[in-house]
């Protein structure tokens, strides 16, 4: 890209979102730990001159993100730079402005810098540091701090450690992510490497990162921190880099005298940019202004423009589309005597119109769109607009950006909208409008849709789960039975899981999240949300009210195709299958455990009273207590009552912590043990991998399902 003088110039005003494309990351330069020893004292800082220079002010506006204006914060961390380098007595420290006006009552960006520079050299600055905060519309996930110095061949290697310095403390004393050292030809640092001086530019954090702007911007104790290890930075420099008795130093090399007035300004450029003709040539050495000449077409004949110190200009005059014609000569004072080079060759172009390109928008997270754009040189600021799909209207987002891009967080999730930026220019309190940009395409915002997971039995009631949603500040939980139409609000929760412990047991019920996000005190609904939901059920207990009869349980068993085996049980009280159904109700009865599950088990368990494995049918032992596997038979029980009395209290021990069913009873369990009260009141934890205590009855994961799904049969007949 050919060089653009303004460009150039409002990078380091506007620098903020420039970093990220930035040069690469000086990995070894200025990153030495330079911190004093404890014997050092501040002897060593003597006669030192720190220019602070806060970035941007009231007229050269700065970024501005999430309601903060980066010209108000760079002065507050400025002036707490400022606070903590004035408690060193041999430092005398500057501000390049300590309000928020300009200083200086310039109407440009480019005049703005160049009277920081000479205000540095004016004060005799030896040290000069540059507050900015960074920006990166496009990239809103940027985070962390970096520090500039000059791209300059001359660019002192102080600046490097000075930069190493500051950067080092801002990565340890407050936290930020270190971007690392970088170089770039800004102006304000381009100023102090011509000065001899060592000068740096930071960029703390990101205004358009939340986190950046939460975690160190949103308070005044946050933003002292920042001034605070800036200054502790330069502290660090100073003392590894005491003042010497003459900062001149001794030139004895002597150059080669230039004849200017033989001397051509060669390879004018003069290119359209912006809202402006933008104009640079090479440099000359040792030169005391260049003069810019215009062609005047009404009085035909050649008039002087300007007057710079700098191998650039910009024209600011020309209305949209008009042509100017320039050539450029240099000139020297010399002994009471002005010197002149000769003429450049001609120039010409066309003022810009001011027109936005690659303008482009994009959904970002949750309800944010992210528009972003090539800045437009001379541009005071842009007016961003948003047209609603379906709709003819277009609504000014905002007037106050002022630089390549903009987050507007006032969309809805989901929607479809588009975009459209024009620049402006302000001249005598005046808007002069650049040409609007062709509006994007529209494109749908993040939907802020939660992805339902799963729902887990849990300990007190239904957990629920869920796939996290980027920024969201927190859920809000929702469910329905089976047959409700309209969806309850049950909690909120800034977690990915919610357990309602409110849900009635053996109760089925169908949950769904909706996300929102808080920023700076306004809440941002998700617009969508799972509408399906995930299922859950809350645990069938095994404590309670039998819901079968004795004919549903015979008739269960008959439905099998398998044999009641009287013949056997006729032995030990029970001639019939009904009889032995019978004496299974009345034991659960006077228990309190549901008489199906303990049917259920019991035809799980013996094949329905089939056997044919370690316990034999004569042992009346239909749950398999005491039976190991390997042949271990298990236990025995005098008759189906007492085999079915075993079962039912060890049941009763996993159902409940209460002792009190335990008076006037005998226990006939062999297994009874402490260890497993109320260790799996619900049937699903009979299964020791669902079982949250680790305990249960059986192995097999699926072992509560099972029966429950027997159980649902036999409700059924």
């Amino acid at each position: 890209m050919k060089k653009k003088l303004l460009a150039g110039i409002l990078a380091a005003c506007l620098f903020a979102g420039q970093g990220v494309q930035a040069a690469d990351i000086f990995n070894t330069i200025g990153t030495e730990d330079t911190t004093t020893s404890a014997t050092q004292t501040d002897e060593s800082i003597s006669d030192m001159v720190v220019v602070l220079d806060p970035g941007h002010d009231a007229s050269h506006k700065g970024a501005q993100y999430f309601d903060h204006a980066e010209e108000k914060d760079t002065l507050k961390i400025a002036t707490y730079c400022k606070e903590k380098l004035e408690e060193y007595p041999g430092i005398t420290v500057y501000m390049t402005r300590e309000s928020a006006p300009c200083a200086f009552g310039v109407s440009t960006s480019g005049e703005c810098l160049k009277k920081r520079v000479s205000f540095t050299t004016d004060k005799g600055g030896n040290i000069f540091v540059s507050f900015h905060l960074n920006a990166a519309p496009s990239n809103p996930e940027a985070t962390g701090a970096e520090v500039y110095y000059s791209k300059k061949s001359g660019a002192s290697a102080k600046s490097a450690s000075l930069a190493g310095d500051i950067l080092r403390h801002l990565s340890s004393d407050v936290g930020l992510k270190s971007r690392g050292i970088k170089r770039a030809n800004y102006y304000v640092l381009n100023g102090a490497a011509d000065a001899n001086i060592p000068g740096v530019l930071i960029e703390h954090c990101f205004m358009t990162n939340e986190d950046d702007v939460d975690d160190y911007l949103s308070a005044d104790s946050r933003l002292k921190k920042l001034g605070e290890a800036d200054a502790e930075g330069i502290i660090d420099y100073i003392k590894a880099n005491p003042k010497e008795a003459d900062d001149s130093g001794d030139d004895t090399e002597t150059e080669e005298k230039v004849d200017l007035a033989t001397v051509k300004v060669d390879n004018l450029s003069v290119e359209t940019d912006g809202f402006f003709v933008n104009l640079s040539w090479d440099d000359i050495d040792d030169v005391t202004a260049y003069q810019i000449y215009k062609y005047n077409n009404t009085e035909k004949k050649w008039k002087k423009l300007a007057q710079t110190d700098d191998s650039e200009y910009a024209d600011t005059t020309l209305a949209s589309g008009e042509s100017g014609t320039y050539k450029v000569r240099a000139i020297k004072k010399e002994n009471g005597t002005t010197i002149k080079s000769k003429f450049s060759a001609k120039g010409s172009a066309v003022a810009g119109n001011g027109q936005v390109t690659e303008l482009s928008a994009a959904a970002g997270a949750f309800n944010r769109s992210v528009i972003s754009w090539e800045e437009v040189t001379g541009a005071t600021g842009y007016k961003v607009s948003r047209q609603d799909f379906g709709s003819d209207k277009w609504k000014t987002i905002t007037t106050t950006a002022t630089e390549d891009g903009f987050i507007d967080e006032t969309t809805k999730c989901g929607k479809l909208y588009r975009y459209k930026v024009r620049a402006y220019r302000t001249v005598d309190k005046k808007k002069l409008w650049g040409k609007s940009a062709k509006p994007t395409d529209f494109f749908q915002t993040a939907s802020g849709k939660v992805e339902m997971k799963k729902s887990t039995l849990v300990k007190n009631g239904v957990q629920v789960n869920w796939t996290k949603k980027q920024k969201a500040s927190a859920y809000i939980v929702y469910r329905k039975a089976d047959k409700e139409k309209k969806w309850t609000r049950i909690g909120k929760t800034k977690d990915v899981y919610f357990v309602d412990d409110t849900a009635e047991w053996e109760h089925t019920y169908t949950y769904t999240v909706k996300a929102y996000r808080v920023k700076l005190g306004k809440k941002y609904m998700a617009s969508e949300y799972d509408k399906t939901g995930v299922t859950g059920k809350a645990g069938t207990k095994i404590e309670g009210k039998t819901s079968v009869t004795v004919d549903q349980m015979v008739a269960y068993y008959e439905k099998s195709g398998k044999k009641y085996p009287s013949d056997v049980y006729s032995g030990y009280g029970a001639d019939t299958l009904e009889d032995f159904c019978r004496i299974v109700y009345d034991v659960c009865g006077e228990y309190n455990i549901r008489a199906e599950l303990v049917w259920a088990q019991i035809c799980k368990e013996t094949g329905y009273l089939q056997f044919g494995g370690d316990v034999k049918a004569n042992q009346c032992n239909f749950a398999g207590i005491g039976a190991t596997g390997g042949g271990v038979a298990g236990n025995s029980f005098s008759d189906v009552e007492e085999g079915v009395t075993a079962q039912v209290q060890h049941l009763k021990l996993y159902a409940t912590s209460d002792k009190d069913w335990e008076e006037d009873v005998t226990i006939v369990d062999p297994r009874y043990n402490d260890k497993i009260r109320g260790k799996s009141i619900l049937i699903e934890w009979l299964a020791i991998p669902s079982n949250p205590y680790g305990s249960g009855w059986a192995a097999a994961e699926n072992y509560g399902t099972q029966l429950i799904t027997m159980i649902e049969d036999m409700r059924k007949l």
